[in-house]
């Protein structure tokens, strides 16, 4: 999925649990600055790394939570980084980094956008949510 699919459908969620949609925004945007920045920098195999883990979500939430004592700050966040792995998954996924391995070097290539159908469906949706 791309950006505003990414901010569009999570902010719609995060509002039936009537969580802040900033922070949920903020962390369905994070697994992917996090992993992109580590892969461009030469710091990890591939764009889906450890923020693309089921274990990212909480160290945020709890990183959040340390800083701001607020719990909804937290849960927002957490449900973005959750949600982006939901929306993520018609794609590579490692979902038990680093607790499983996983060959990366054959499973990823290169940073790159494709626009199929499921992106342009998913990028409507996010811009009218």
């Amino acid at each position: 999925m791309l950006l505003l699919g990414h901010i569009g459908i999570t902010a719609f969620i995060a509002t039936f649990f009537y969580l802040p949609a900033t922070f949920a925004v903020a962390g369905v945007l994070l697994p992917d600055i996090f992993d992109k920045a580590l892969f461009l920098s030469g710091l990890s195999p591939c764009g889906r790394f450890f923020g693309h883990s089921l274990f990212f979500a909480p160290v945020l939430g709890a990183t959040v939570y340390a800083i701001t004592k607020r719990s909804d700050f937290a849960l927002a966040i957490m449900l973005g980084s959750f949600l982006h792995i939901a929306e993520d998954i018609s794609y590579f996924v490692p979902f038990l980094y680093p607790v499983k391995s996983y060959a990366f070097a054959s499973i990823c290539g290169p940073l790159e956008v494709s626009l199929g159908v499921f992106e342009m469906i998913t990028e409507g949706l996010g811009v009218a949510l």
